[in-house]
């Protein structure tokens, strides 16, 4: 028997997301939550969710599925246990901070009913919604009993879209990314940047592709049972430098102008594993495409190139 929703609860789904996860539960003939339908989502698109609160596969299904809908606005997701255990009077988070940042108590786990593939399913849906839409700023996942597979999971990204970090901020950040061989999405859109950080942009991703082929001839000069070619026999075969390499770059809404542009071309037209770059909004002239021609005819592997919104116009 389908239960009627209020009007109430109806009028609190005005945000995108908001509206997904209602009609699907109607379609389902559910109640929608009011610890998903509530103020937090309404005045700041905050989904804050304990996770011991949805009680059946089939409301899990919904939140995931809401979160896969093309089109969302969450700009805050906050998914965290709540105290289950004997000590009332400490929280999850203390006892996570004292033992382990990830661990989580055997009633807790009974309570939420999750498995580490319900995990999987939810981050995925998680890491879809940051690498298509870029409205999220605050991602936090408290007490969660994530493994080393879910960690790797969400490493793959790296999305800091409408924080202003400025050209210091992605300066400093990028000396800890030329040591990571995880992260596969950049995303940093309305970040206050300029060419300066194009150009370091540029020098990160090269650095990286150097480290995998310095990784890989070291390989190749191993004797294993995987592995039984000599080195005399890579001699004028290419290696594979796209491998692990950074997919995805957006720096829309920023200010890298034409130099930091020209400087980007360095990577595209090297072909070192970039297959989609956004620079839309970015002051670009026609001055900053010059060596596009010579682009389009050297990169293979690059499939958007967005450069929409930007001052460029008919060449004579």
């Amino acid at each position: 028997m389908s239960h009627r929703v209020s009007n109430s609860v109806a009028k609190r789904g005005k945000t995108r997301f908001g509206n997904f996860y209602y009609t699907l539960c109607k379609e389902r003939s559910l109640f929608p939550s009011t610890i998903i339908l509530n103020q937090y989502l309404e005045k700041y698109h905050a989904l804050i969710l304990p996770i011991e609160k949805p009680k059946s596969e089939i409301e899990w299904n919904i939140i995931i599925s809401s979160l896969n809908c093309k089109g969302n606005d969450l700009k805050t997701i906050a998914i965290l246990t709540t105290d289950k255990g004997e000590d009332l009077n400490e929280s999850i988070r203390r006892k996570n901070e004292k033992e382990s940042i990830f661990k989580l108590s055997e009633c807790e786990k009974r309570v939420a009913g999750l498995s580490e593939n319900f995990y999987t399913k939810l981050l995925n849906s998680i890491v879809n919604y940051m690498s298509n839409e870029h409205h999220l700023s605050i991602l936090e996942l408290s007490g969660l009993p994530l493994n080393s597979s879910h960690i790797q999971l969400l490493a793959k990204i790296l999305s800091l879209s409408r924080t202003i970090i400025n050209d210091e901020g992605l300066k400093t950040l990028a000396v800890s990314l030329k040591h990571s061989s995880s992260i596969m999405e950049l995303h940093f859109a309305g970040c206050g940047l300029t060419h300066e950080s194009a150009i370091v942009l540029t020098e990160l991703i090269k650095y990286q592709c150097l480290s995998r082929e310095a990784e890989q001839w070291t390989n190749s000069l191993r004797p294993s049972i995987t592995n039984t070619n000599s080195h005399a026999e890579l001699f004028g075969v290419p290696l594979n430098l796209k491998q692990n390499s950074i997919k995805r770059l957006n720096l829309c809404n920023n200010n890298i102008g034409d130099i930091g542009m020209n400087s980007l071309f360095e990577i595209i037209t090297e072909d070192l594993g970039l297959e989609a770059v956004d620079v839309q909004f970015n002051s670009i002239t026609n001055e900053g495409l010059k060596d596009i021609d010579y682009l389009i005819k050297l990169n293979k592997t690059l499939i958007i190139f967005d450069l929409r919104n930007n001052n460029i116009g008919n060449k004579k």
